[in-house]
């Protein structure tokens, strides 16, 4: 706690703190400029389910589907504290500060410690979420957070305990524990109180659910949209700008190109009625996938690099928020502006933080924060990409990336060149994949 607390020495950390004051502001002008208020998509679904957990509901699932409970009873927790679910941006704003100082001081030197602080303070992406009411600047900082103490070989209770959170956080954080463990276990310190430690703060939440819902439920319950968004008649659907269904009527119209027979959205909104036919639901989605698989292993198959480059392209949900007009009042090139240095940024992370990994892959830290990141690419080539999900695996990148900005580059030997052009073989037209969408009359010409 000192060492983290010694970061902010302004004698010792000059240029540390500029860059985390710089990336304060660039965090909060949004949030001044058009206001705290309002949301989009899933950030009112999180608020929804805020709002039902404050009038004492509990826990719902009346969007189709149930998430794990972390974000929303974080919202829950603002609306008591603050009366309002919106402070919750003013906490992820502080969020990235811990993040930011985690990142510098998990770095070897100074020099690549600002590379790596830097790349995520001025990360467009990183300010968009951190100013929204997603959850992936939280889950982000509880990976970033398991590396911290994963490399300080603390207790493994105390990893134990912020997999629960992530866990609670994310549902696909579940079989993390697996890989934590076997790194764990390798380690020789105690697998023991790793897995107790995951179990006593999941299990209660599990028996609740799991009782409420008449379902075995570990924190959430969304396999089965999963399943469908990906593995369906039409392409594996996302929600980004110019890669996927972007607004209601495009996401029923793909819904009739398939036989969807999966019970409707009842017309009565109790919270017990909705919560049995989001379940219904599940369980037909699943169904429905599985089949599809069946039906169609060899599409299923081709399909992965597909789903692959959906979550790596260089856009996100900024891109959408731009090109719908939600910053109102900024001009056209300040649009395209903001776009470009998005994406370049992206680009940026994603290509240095692999080489970055690959350059320093015999250590234990950079083989658990690689495993980690091919874990979650993992899930979503089987299931449906999304720009989104890439944003809380770009904290672990940006540590690899300041890593070889800062330095590595000039150490790099011939058995690593050829690693490295092995990786970026596959990497690069990934993540390339999808980088006109961000502009339409680009676009256009492919």
């Amino acid at each position: 706690m000192n060492s983290f607390l010694s970061t902010f020495d302004t004698k010792r950390h000059k240029k540390l703190l500029v860059i985390i004051f710089v990336g304060v502001l660039l965090r909060l002008f949004p949030i001044w400029i058009w206001g705290v208020e309002g949301c989009v998509r899933d950030e009112c679904s999180y608020i929804k389910q805020a709002y039902l957990i404050v009038k004492g509901k509990g826990v719902v699932a009346t969007t189709g589907w149930l998430w794990a409970p972390g974000y929303s009873t974080l919202l829950a927790l603002h609306k008591v504290l603050f009366d309002s679910v919106y402070w919750m941006k003013y906490t992820q704003v502080v969020l990235s500060v811990v993040v930011a100082v985690l990142l510098y001081r998990l770095s070897a030197d100074e020099r690549r410690g600002l590379w790596a602080c830097g790349l995520y303070m001025f990360s467009p992406v990183q300010i968009f979420f951190a100013q929204s009411l997603w959850s992936e600047t939280v889950y982000g900082a509880v990976l970033i957070g398991l590396i911290w103490l994963f490399h300080k070989r603390v207790h493994s209770g105390w990893l134990g305990l912020i997999l629960a959170a992530g866990i609670l956080l994310r549902g696909v954080a579940l079989y993390l524990v697996l890989i934590v463990g076997f790194f764990v276990y390798v380690r020789r310190q105690s697998t023991l109180r790793l897995l107790c430690a995951v179990f006593f703060f999941v299990a209660p939440y599990s028996l609740y659910a799991s009782y409420k819902f008449d379902r075995f439920i570990v924190s959430d319950r969304t396999l089965g949209q999963m399943l469908w968004l990906g593995n369906n008649d039409f392409q594996p659907m996302t929600f980004d700008w110019g890669n996927g269904a972007t607004s209601n009527f495009a996401y029923e119209r793909n819904k009739k190109k398939n036989t969807y027979s999966c019970p409707p959205r009842p017309k009565n909104k109790k919270p017990k009625i909705r919560n049995r036919w989001s379940m219904e639901r599940q369980d037909c989605l699943m169904k429905q996938g599985y089949i599809w698989i069946q039906n169609n292993p060899t599409e299923f198959v081709s399909r992965i690099p597909l789903r692959i480059a959906q979550m790596m392209t260089p856009h996100s949900f900024l891109t959408r928020h731009l090109r719908s007009g939600g910053w109102r009042g900024i001009s056209e090139w300040w649009d395209e502006l903001i776009i470009i240095w998005s994406a370049s940024m992206s680009l940026l992370v994603l290509w240095t933080g692999c080489i970055g990994l690959v350059q320093n892959r015999k250590n234990d830290t950079t083989q658990l924060t690689g495993m980690i990141f091919l874990y979650h690419v993992l899930c979503i080539s089987l299931l449906a990409g999304l720009s989104r999900y890439r944003v809380p695996l770009e904290p672990l990148l940006m540590l690899y990336a300041g890593s070889f900005l800062g330095g590595d580059w000039r150490e790099v030997d011939r058995r690593t060149v050829v690693y490295i052009f092995v990786v970026l073989t596959m990497i690069l037209p990934l993540s390339l994949w999808f980088l006109p969408s961000g502009w339409s009359w680009w676009r256009n010409y492919f």
